[in-house]
Parts: structure tokens; sequence; C-alpha cells
């Protein structure tokens, strides 16, 4: 179990973490500080044995520290390794802070001798031990993010936060600034604040409590546990009694570490995927990429050299086709500024809509979280408008994509958990975001209908039906017909669950639309990078797990399960589903099949073809009917305990 503290400094952490080890402990649970930990923990790796067995009494203790600070260094590297995302965003957001380098070097320097302690503690706690950190992760966002020379940014701070290893428990004294400040005072300055006016240190403190305060109100509506002690007054003995009674209130076990259920036999899933994935290309795959680099380019030469010019950019070689591109016309492109991604987005979509999705990639760029990154003109403009449509200019994003590729089972599954988690941390950081602009898709706020209503849905039917009446292949007349006789149905049922889906409590956030292993970039770190926001719109979260997990099926239409199992334990370890999402998964299941058919139907009309859009649309029936069906099949996914450490 991991305990931490975060708080304003002079808030109380440290007075009252001895009192939170000894309530552990009268509880039966191993529970013990940082500096407690070291040396019993050291003491079960093999150079801590030989010392307790070799080294006289009176050198024990101090070699023990020796073994366990040296093996720190080590294991320092390995959570490095695991954790690249979060490395890149403190270094790269310590840079850019208006701090003298002191005090950057004096952040980064207790930031990373943690990240050694806590792994190496982590990897040689016991499943029945607590550890207890007062200045863990979650309370060096005050370190990497106050001072006295700036003002907080939230998007910093939450950036750092979404890529924490969460805690099971995190410990708040709740302390006027005031007090905090007047405690600082009392018990003595840090070294390094001495010089500084009192004014300035007024200005730190007030800095650090609206970190602590951001941070707390977003781990909170993140799940994370937290328990919350009144440590204001003059009397610490008021605040440890309030300590251990919230305490008493907590369930007496010690959760599993966070990770993945292994009630269904399927293993436990660690963080990250191999990081060397076997694969061979699947023919359909080979023909496609020989295909894109065959045929003419995607968007003409003439036309990639005067978008690349408002952009102040030039050719530095011929561009080619992107392989694999699916929906939009994009190209590759060698520039004066490095590999770039040309896209051309598709017809239907107009300026709204592009700004729509542009600001979702710029929400993403400021919270440093993977994603395509924008280029932007000398203006500022992110897209230009020319007679055939809309042109943006992307980074080129690296990574391997491993759809439409042969896979070893056990890497697929560990690449789906790894999907699970991907996406999981883009809703948790889209959650409560407004995009600019609009999408005809999704919810028109989040509170406001769909701007796709039943009154569309009806409209559009009976427009396709005639339509459909017009057509003369044999094979789009077989699919079209059954359409036409099954369209009374298809309104019909979603009319009936859109009424019922009116009432239920479904969270909406922006959702990314088109997930998959399709549009996923894996990296050697064991990270993902998701592709193509053409569809993010504000959603059901409900729809985007829909959306990808349909599409999780063998060649001959079975659903893969333990595919979709792991998938699913990978999202809830990061952001799990509420009891009534699980409630209404069959329902959400069927209506967003039923919403596809019917726009798998119109898409072929606008786009001319192919015949495979309208047995695409069959298709989405067969699955909205298969969860009318089965729902049990679906509700087998819920996880079957509620966290050990819940508040409930």
């Amino acid at each position: 179990m991991i305990i931490e503290f975060i708080g304003t400094p002079g808030a109380g952490k440290t007075t009252l973490l001895p009192t939170l080890v000894e309530s552990l402990r009268e509880r039966g649970i191993s529970a013990r500080s940082v500096v407690e930990a070291a040396r019993p923990y050291a003491q079960r790796t093999f150079p801590g044995k030989v010392v307790s067995r070799l080294a006289p009494a009176s050198l024990r203790q101090p070699l023990l520290w020796q073994v366990f600070y040296y093996l720190s260094l080590l294991y320092r590297l390995k959570f490095l390794v695991k954790n690249p995302g979060l490395i890149q965003q403190v270094l790269r957001s310590q840079r850019r802070r208006p701090i003298p380098a002191e005090a950057r070097r004096h952040a980064l320097y207790w930031f990373f001798r943690h990240v050694g302690y806590y792994e190496f503690l982590t990897a040689h706690a016991g499943p029945e031990e607590a550890l207890v950190f007062d200045e863990g992760f979650i309370h060096r966002v005050v370190q990497m993010n106050a001072s006295e020379m700036e003002e907080p940014d939230p998007a910093r701070v939450l950036a750092y936060v979404n890529l924490l290893p969460r805690p099971d428990l995190v410990i708040f004294p709740r302390t006027p600034r005031e007090d905090c400040e007047e405690r600082i005072y009392r018990r003595g300055l840090w070294e390094r604040f001495r010089h500084k006016s009192p004014a300035a240190i007024s200005r730190y403190i007030a800095s650090s409590h609206s970190v602590v305060h951001l941070t707390v109100d977003y781990i909170k509506s993140q799940g994370w546990t937290v328990v919350e002690v009144d440590n204001g007054g003059d009397d610490p003995a008021v605040a440890r009694a309030e300590l251990c009674r919230q305490l008493r209130n907590l369930p007496a076990s010690v959760p599993e570490r966070p990770g993945f259920r292994t009630d269904r036999g399927t293993g436990k899933v660690p963080p990250g995927t191999a990081h060397w994935v076997v694969h061979l290309p699947r023919p359909s795959r080979l023909s496609e990429y020989a295909n894109s680099r065959l045929r003419p380019l995607d968007i003409e030469f003439e036309v990639v050299g005067e978008i690349l010019s408002q952009y102040g950019l030039d050719l530095t070689a011929p561009p080619r086709n992107l392989p694999f591109s699916r929906r939009s016309r994009n190209v590759v492109v060698d520039t004066s500024a490095g590999k770039k991604v040309l896209k051309l987005y598709r017809p239907q979509w107009q300026a709204g809509t592009v700004r729509y999705g542009h600001s979702i990639l710029a929400r993403l760029a400021r919270l440093d979280s993977p994603a395509p990154r924008l280029a932007a003109r000398p203006n500022g403009e992110t897209f230009i408008r020319q007679a055939d449509g809309y042109y943006a200019l992307f980074d080129m994003v690296r990574g391997a994509n491993y759809a439409s590729n042969f896979l070893l089972r056990a890497h697929r599954l560990k690449l789906m958990a790894v999907a699970g988690q991907t996406l999981a941390r883009l809703h948790r950081q889209l959650e409560g975001f407004v995009p600019e602009g609009e999408h005809h898709m999704g919810f028109r706020s989040y509170t406001a209908g769909r701007g796709r209503d039943m009154a569309w849905h009806m409209k559009k039917v009976n427009e396709l039906k005639e339509r459909s009446r017009s057509l003369t292949g044999p094979e789009e007349k077989l699919h079209a017909g059954w359409l036409i006789q099954n369209s009374s149905y298809i309104l019909e049922e979603l009319a009936r669950l859109d009424e019922t889906l009116s009432g239920a409590r479904l969270p909406r956030l922006v959702i990314h639309g088109d997930y998959g292993l399709h549009n996923l970039l894996f990296r050697r770190d064991g990270t993902a990078t998701p592709l193509d926001f053409e569809l993010a719109r504000l959603e059901w979260r409900l729809s985007d797990l829909v959306s990808c997990l349909s599409r999780v099926r063998y060649a001959r239409g079975a659903y893969d399960f333990e595919s979709i199992q792991w998938f699913l334990e990978g999202y809830q370890a990061v952001y799990p589903l509420s009891a009534e999402e699980w409630r209404y998964l069959p329902q959400v299941w069927r209506f967003y099949k039923l919403q596809a058919a019917v726009q798998y139907w119109n898409s072929y009309f606008e786009t001319g073809g192919p015949t495979r859009k309208l047995a695409s649309a069959q298709d989405a029936m067969g699955q909205a009917d298969w969860a009318r069906r089965h729902p049990e099949l679906l509700l087998e996914f819920k996880p079957r305990a509620a966290p050990a450490w819940s508040l409930a």
C-alpha cells in the first residue's frame, strides 16, 4: 500500500505522519516511513544480506543505509525507463519556469532522488506492508510549480498529476495559509529561503497554497482516495484524533496495488507493453503499403509547395503518400523544420469542425499529452482554406502501428492493455473541456441535446430509403433492400433507447471517436500516441469504449473477449467506470451501433460508395442485436469488487 501526504508548507504533514503510521500498525498493517523502511528493505537484497551476516553490529546500520542509497540509484534508472512521459514532462516544464537555475536544480535533485527511493521501496514491499511518503510524488507538485516569482499554471500542474503513479491513499492536512506561514517562521526558515524578504516568502506560501488546493480538488474529481484533516487549530492533538477517526472508517484490508484483476485467469498485466513486439504484416497491409507508393500523390505536388510556403517552410525532399491513411488525404513532407504530415480534410468538413478538432489538440499539447502536434503559420492559424478544402500541417509522430499485423497472442493482449490505459488517460485529460467551434456529431454542449437528434435520424432514414430505391447494382440493391426493410425497426429502437438513456447519469466528455489499434502508434518505451482526432466530439465516454471494443473481433465476426477483457482492465486501472455506466453499457452499445448503421448508410451516398459501407451498416445492425440478446456477456466485464480503500 502506498500512502502519500500533500499540503501547503507548514500544514502539518510531518506532525501527522507518526500518528498515521501508529494507527495503521494498530490495525495490523506494517507501516513505515521512507527512513524507517530503508534499512529493513535493503536487508532483503543480496548485498543487504551479506552486510547483515558479515558486518560488525556497530557498522551494520550505516552500511545498510549505503546499500539502500546506491541501489536506489540503480532503481532510479528503472523508473526512468518505465515512466518516460513523466520524466519528459518534468524536465520540459522545469526548463520553462521563470526561476533561478539554482532553484530549478534543487527541485529536480529532490524529484529524482525520490524517484529512486520510490522505485526501490515499492519493488521490495510485501503485500501486507504500507509505505508512507510525507513528500512523495503528489506533494512534489509544490516544488515543481510554486515559487514567489510565478503564478501557478493549472495546465502544467494537471499535466504532471495525470502522469503520476497513483497512491492508494492521500492524506491532506487542510490548514489556513496564514497559519502555515506563521508555523514556518516559528520552526525556522529553510536555509535556501533565509535570504528572501518576508514579502517573497509570503508570495511563495500563497503560490504553494494555490497549487495544493488545485491538485487536491483535481485528484478528488478523478476518484483518488483522499482523507482530509482540519489542522488549522493550535492543538495538534485535535488533528491527530481526527486523522485516527477517519482512518478507522476506512476498510481494514490492504488493497492490491493498482493494476489489473486476476479473477478471470488472464494474469496480472504490467504497466506498459513489451518493448519489442513480434509482428508480421498481413497481405492486406502489404498491398495497402504498396498502393500508397505506386499511386499518384494524394495531394498534388504544386499544392504541397504552396501550402508549405504559407507556413514559411521549404521542401527538402520529394513528398510521398502516408501509408495506411484512411479517411483523409495525407502526405509526408520533409521540410526545413523537419518531417511533417500535410493533411487535407474530407470535403464535408467546415471551418468550425476543423477548429473544433484543433482546439482539442491544442488542449492536449498544453497538457503535454501524447497526440499529434499542430504546426502554426506565422499568423498563428493552424489550418488553411483552399478551393478543394481545408489543409493542416502536423509534426511527424514516431512509433509503430500494429493494426493488420499477425501478432503473438501475449503481445496482442499487452497492446490492448496499453490501449485501454491510454484511452483512460485521454478521457481524464479532456473531461470538462469545451472545444472551440462545433461538430455535427455528438452533443452540442455538456447539457444540451445532440446535433443529430431523433428528428434528424427520422428525416435522414426516410431520405436514404428513397435514394436507395434507385440503386442498380445487384450487391448494392441486396444490402440497401435489407436496410429499407429494417428501417422502421432502426427508428423505433433508436427512439426507445434515446428516451431510456436520456434519464441515465452518463458522464459526457470529449471522446476520440475512432479509437483502436488502427489509430495508435506504440513507442519502444511502452507508451502509445493516439492519432486522427477528426471524429473527436462531446459524447458519453461509454460511446468511445463501444466504438473501440465493437471492432475487437476475429476474422469471421466473433468477438475477441480476452482482448476486450485486457483493454477494459487497462482502462479501469486508470479511470474506472461508474456503477451507472456499467448498468447502461448494453443499451449504449445498441444505441451506438444503431446510430452507426444510419451513418454508414448515409456515408455511402455522401462519398459515392464503396458498397462495403452498406455492408457495414447491416453489420452494425447485427452488433446492436447481439447486445440486445447477450447483455450479460458485456456485464461480465464489470469488476466484481469495489476498491478496498473506497470511502463509500
